[in-house]
């Protein structure tokens, strides 16, 4: 999952089959991929639209990042109260692929990047982007089965069409 928390699509007013994402950050900040603000960073008409036409959605309530509770689990699992359980990472010859998802699922569900790199010592030759193709390439890794007295086995999930 990337900073944008929020998005619309909005209508181009020249191609009625043209459609332009606004996004909105963490922090409250607007992004379009329309040409005005990828290119000159300028609010554009887009961002504007969205402002006048969902003023009570715009405003923000205080984001506040999922915590990471390492548990028993296979994977990334959501919890209540804003809690992520995470699975603890293996030690052995899969582990860079293990990590890697790992990291791919606690972006999607609303960690920042910065965290993950902090919390999981990521090296600085490891960029967001690497992490998310490779998982992109390769699917997700994540455990087959859990059971404390046997040594750990794991299967790869194919993604379909998700991206952090």
């Amino acid at each position: 999952m990337s900073k944008w928390i929020k998005r619309w699509e909005v209508p181009s007013e020249s191609n009625s089959s043209k459609f332009y994402i606004v996004a909105q950050d963490t922090e409250g900040g607007y992004g379009c991929d329309c040409p005005v603000w990828k290119f000159r960073r300028e609010e554009c008409k887009h961002i504007e639209r969205v402002k006048r036409e969902h003023p009570k959605e715009s405003v923000l309530q205080e984001y506040r990042e999922p915590s990471i509770v390492l548990a028993n689990v296979k994977e990334v699992t959501p919890m209540p109260e804003n809690q992520l359980y995470v699975p603890l990472i293996t030690l052995d010859g899969i582990g860079t692929h293990f990590s890697a998802t790992l990291v791919y699922d606690l972006m999607r569900h609303g960690v920042a990047w910065r965290t993950c790199q902090q919390r999981y010592s990521i090296a600085k030759r490891n960029s967001k982007k690497a992490i998310v193709s490779y998982i992109q390439a390769h699917g997700r890794c994540i455990y087959r089965d859990i059971d404390p007295g046997r040594q750990a086995s794991y299967t790869i999930v194919p993604l379909e069409g998700e991206t952090a």
